[in-house]
């Protein structure tokens, strides 16, 4: 009566609440792929990463470690990773940094380094598969300084 009705027994206001149930967990099915996709390619571009780097792939599979590892392939101090602990702002910052230094060391710009500051799936991915990519570890600031000199003079 007057828009109050029974469907089996319960009253038609829980049947929308099913409705809603029912896209909350197609929701959190998705999100949960969409998760397990980003880490599995994230954990792939690692590995091929630290080849590149003359690391053992599986050490990139480790977390905290290949952290540890890849601060020390970009020249950047250890104490660094405590940055992490930070919420937000610290990850993403440490994140942003440590992308871009660790493109300096394959000859590549800042760009590519926010990229993988920010997406590390996809910045990995590159990273670990583009024949472009190659570490260069100090050559690329033995570059910088005799151009550096070569300028100043």
């Amino acid at each position: 009566m007057y828009g109050y009705g029974y469907s089996y027994g319960y009253p038609l206001s829980y049947l929308a609440y099913g409705a809603s149930l029912k896209d909350t967990i197609i929701t959190i099915v998705l999100v949960s792929i969409i998760g397990i996709v980003c880490v599995i390619l994230t954990a792939i571009g690692l590995w091929k990463t630290f080849e590149k780097l003359g690391l053992p792939g599986w050490e990139g599979l480790l977390l905290g470690y290949n952290l540890v590892c890849l601060f020390e392939k970009a020249d950047i101090p250890k104490q660094y990773v405590f940055f992490y602990y930070i919420p937000y702002a610290g990850w993403l910052g440490a994140n942003i940094y440590m992308g871009i230094q660790l493109m300096k060391k394959f000859g590549k710009g800042a760009g590519m380094g926010v990229v993988l500051g920010l997406f590390p799936p996809i910045g990995f991915m590159i990273t670990g598969f583009s024949k472009n990519y190659v570490y260069q570890g100090a050559k690329v600031e033995a570059q910088a300084e005799t151009t550096n000199t070569e300028t100043n003079k």
